[in-house]
């Protein structure tokens, strides 16, 4: 009888939400998710992957109810964005609350937020507290936040 090799599993598909000021900060995450992304453990869709022969919107709804986890980029430019919170953030929020995608809130920067409808879910990075500061600390920060994605995948 032949070796079995475990079935490969899909990679679980990442919506990542952040205003567009926001994009340096983006673009880190990314580079931090490329280890698991290339492994095949997540697949990370954010805005800049938008196909053109689609309208936009279509494509970042499609992408959005795909996702099995979604990542917010906390900022104040993030609360000061009426797309991010009032269509990203309120479609999340409705697929948390049927179970179909897990929130994950991902402080860039100090700000208020306690009464954003994201405040109830736990933020990263846990020590760091924030994704601020020289670029040690802020991949200190980033490391904690792939851990935490690849956790969440890994169970899904």
């Amino acid at each position: 009888m032949p070796a079995r090799h475990p079935r490969k599993r899909k990679p679980v598909p990442v919506f990542v939400s952040y205003a567009h000021k926001d994009i340096i900060r983006c673009d880190e995450l990314r580079e931090h998710l490329s280890d698991l992304v290339r492994n095949g453990i997540l697949h990370v869709w954010w805005d800049g992957m938008i196909d053109p022969k689609v309208p936009w919107a279509t494509d970042i709804t499609k992408n959005l109810r795909a996702a099995k986890i979604v990542v917010l980029l906390i900022s104040s430019r993030f609360l000061a964005s009426w797309y991010c919170n009032e269509v990203e953030v309120r479609e999340a929020v409705a697929r948390h609350n049927i179970g179909k995608v897990v929130i994950v809130p991902v402080c860039l920067r100090n700000c208020h937020w306690k009464h954003a409808p994201f405040a109830k879910f736990d933020s990263e990075p846990k020590k760091h507290k924030t994704v601020t500061g020289n670029r040690d600390r802020r991949d200190g920060a980033w490391t904690e936040v792939a851990e935490k994605l690849e956790a969440i995948a890994k169970r899904r």
